[in-house]
């Protein structure tokens, strides 16, 4: 038995690099983002007022050296630019920083809105940086100090979201009981 093989095709064969990673990772994003009241960012986020956002839980004591006040609205200034950051430092021409984040944040009004428009645009932004890639990229060093893996970096910002979701919600709890008291 003699196995035959294919003809050659003509012309360049185009092989379409694999995206199951990459689809993997966008349905953990968006899943992180908006799949949920609870455990995810923008449920968290759902019936929010200007007040509640403002709301500084007393005897809050943020990490070194970060020196937050606990509240919402400076966690979700925190996302933003944490997200903004890591996609324009991993995957852009690194010209976007977090003060630099904070800054317009406050150019904005320093409002929930100007909040909330920075949170969408840093979700955005991860969003788009992920579709762009294949799971090769994903494989790679990035960066200019290339100290991060791109999978990683993208992990990093899912459980980012996840994480403030979280925070999130226990800071709205301990809203919600300052009014009982």
């Amino acid at each position: 038995m003699t196995l035959r093989k294919k003809p050659k095709a003509k012309g360049k064969a185009r092989i379409k690099p694999e995206k199951k990673q990459v689809r993997f990772l966008l349905a953990r994003l968006a899943a992180a983002w908006e799949k949920g009241k609870w455990h995810t960012l923008k449920g968290a986020l759902e019936g929010l007022t200007e007040a509640e956002a403002a709301w500084k839980p007393p005897h809050y004591r943020s990490p070194e050296p970060w020196g937050f006040s606990g509240s919402i609205l400076e966690i979700l200034v925190h996302v933003a630019a944490d997200s903004l950051a890591m996609i324009s430092q991993f995957f852009g021409d690194e010209s976007i920083t977090y003060e630099g984040v904070r800054e317009r944040f406050q150019t904005q009004g320093g409002t929930l809105s100007a909040a909330l428009a920075l949170l969408a645009e840093g979700y955005d932004s991860t969003r788009k940086a992920l579709t762009k890639l294949n799971d090769r990229d994903l494989l790679k060093n990035v960066g200019k100090k290339k100290a991060w893996r791109a999978d990683s970096v993208f992990m990093e910002l899912v459980e980012h979201y996840l994480y403030h979701a979280g925070q999130i919600n226990y800071i709205r709890c301990l809203w919600e009981g300052t009014k009982a008291e």
